[in-house]
C-alpha cells in the first residue's frame, strides 16, 4: 500500500498519535461525519484518548458550526478539537479560520480532496495531501485513524475490525473486508441516517454488542436497501455524451431517511458501475452527489473537474461541497438543483 511506504505519511500518523497521547489533560471534542467510515474513526480515537463525542450530520463545516462550537468551549481553559471524515474541504476553511481566530486547536483527519492551504487553519492528516493519485482518496478516515492509534500504541483485532468496516462503509480496496465488515457498516449508516436526536459514540458501541437489537436493524437496513434499489432504478434517467451520464431525482427522499441522499447516490450507480465510462448523479432542490467510475475518470470526467467547470460557469448557484475524484457533494443555492444537473448534461455532451 503507497501510504505505508511514505515516509510522510508515517511522520504525520506519529505527530498526531503524541499529540493525542499528550491531551489526556485537555478536554477533546471529536466531531465526526455521520457514516460507517466515521464513526469507525470516532471510535478508533477514543481508543487513544478520553473525548467529547458529537455526531456531524454536514460535510462542511461552516462559519455556524465554528461559532456554535466556539460559545461551547468559550469558557474551558486550552481545548482540543478533532475532526474525523470531514472538515478539510474548500467550503470548511472559513470555519476552521474562525476557531484557529478564537485561538481553539484543531486536528482534521480526512480523505476527501483538501481545501487550499487548510494546512495553516489546523494540524491536517489528508491521505489526498501526499500525492496527486485519485486512489489516495481511499486510503479513509476510519483507516487512517486505526494507523493513529496503533502509533499510539494501541493493538488488537478490534482496531483492524474498525478498519476494515470503515472501507467496507466507503467501498475501498485499501483493506480486504468480508461480509460480517459490509453488515456491520451498513448497520452504522442506517443508524446514523436516523440521527436527528444527535448519536454518540456510546449508542453504536452499545447496538454493536447487543446481538438482538444488531440484527434486527440489519434485517430492516437491507430490506430498506433492497425497497430504495427498485425505486431508484425506476428514476434513473441516461444522458448520452463523452461520458454516458446517469441522473436520478432524490427529492422523494427525506433529509434524515435511509439510505440518505449520498447512499442512494451510490446504490443507483452500483447498479450501472461496470459499463465503461460512467457518471451517476443523484440531485435535490439544494444540492446533488457524484459517483463516478474509474473509466470516466480516467477520461477526464472525475467529480472534481465537474466541479471547477460549475464554479466557472454558475458560481453564483453553489454554495460549498467537496469529495474525492469519484464521488462528492455539492450544495446548491435552494431551488436551483434542476439547473446545475442540466449544466451537467451540457457538460457531457459539447463537442
Amino acid at each position: 500500500m503507497l501510504l505505508e511506504l511514505n515516509e510522510g505519511f508515517q511522520k504525520k500518523v506519529k505527530e498526531l498519535a503524541n499529540k493525542l497521547l499528550n491531551a489526556k489533560n485537555r478536554l477533546v471534542y471529536l466531531r465526526y461525519h455521520r457514516d460507517a467510515d466515521g464513526i469507525c474513526g470516532a471510535l478508533l480515537i477514543e481508543k487513544i484518548v478520553r473525548v467529547k463525542s458529537f455526531q456531524q450530520n454536514n460535510s462542511v463545516y461552516g462559519i455556524k458550526n465554528a461559532l456554535s462550537d466556539i460559545n461551547m468551549v468559550y469558557y474551558e481553559e486550552n481545548p482540543l478539537m478533532v475532526f474525523v471524515d470531514f472538515g478539510s474541504g474548500e467550503g470548511s476553511l472559513k470555519g476552521l479560520e474562525t476557531l484557529k481566530a478564537r485561538g481553539i486547536e484543531v486536528i482534521v483527519i480526512d480523505h476527501h480532496f483538501p481545501g487550499n492551504n487548510v494546512e495553516e487553519k489546523a494540524l491536517v492528516l489528508n491521505s489526498r495531501l501526499f500525492g496527486e493519485e485519485d486512489e489516495l482518496g481511499s486510503y479513509t478516515a476510519g483507516w487512517i485513524c486505526g494507523e493513529i492509534a496503533k502509533a499510539a500504541g494501541k493493538e488488537g483485532e478490534e482496531i483492524e475490525m474498525l478498519q476494515r468496516t470503515a472501507c467496507a462503509g466507503d467501498k475501498s480496496e485499501v483493506m480486504e473486508f468480508g461480509e460480517e465488515d459490509r453488515q456491520r457498516a451498513l448497520v452504522m449508516d442506517y443508524l446514523a441516517s436516523y440521527s436527528q436526536f444527535n448519536n454518540r459514540l456510546a449508542f453504536y458501541k452499545k447496538v454493536l454488542k447487543d446481538k438482538e437489537l444488531y440484527e434486527s436493524l440489519l434485517r430492516q437496513a437491507e430490506d430498506g436497501l433492497e425497497e430504495s434499489k427498485e425505486q431508484i432504478k425506476r428514476r434513473m434517467k441516461v444522458v448520452e455524451g463523452k461520458v454516458k451520464l446517469y441522473t436520478i431525482n432524490l427529492e422523494w427522499i427525506g433529509h434524515m431517511q435511509f439510505p440518505a441522499r449520498g447512499k442512494s447516490t451510490t446504490v443507483g450507480f452500483e447498479t450501472v458501475k461496470d459499463e465503461k465510462e460512467v457518471v451517476v448523479v443523484g440531485h435535490w432542490k439544494n444540492g446533488l452527489s457524484f459517483r463516478i467510475n474509474k473509466g470516466a475518470v480516467e477520461k477526464g470526467f472525475g467529480a472534481n473537474y465537474f466541479i471547477e467547470e460549475l464554479k466557472k460557469r454558475m458560481p453564483d448557484f453553489l454554495e460549498g461541497g467537496g469529495g474525492h475524484g469519484r464521488a462528492a457533494a455539492l450544495r446548491i443555492r435552494d431551488g436551483f438543483g434542476e439547473h446545475v444537473v442540466n449544466e451537467i448534461k451540457r457538460i457531457v455532451q459539447e463537442e
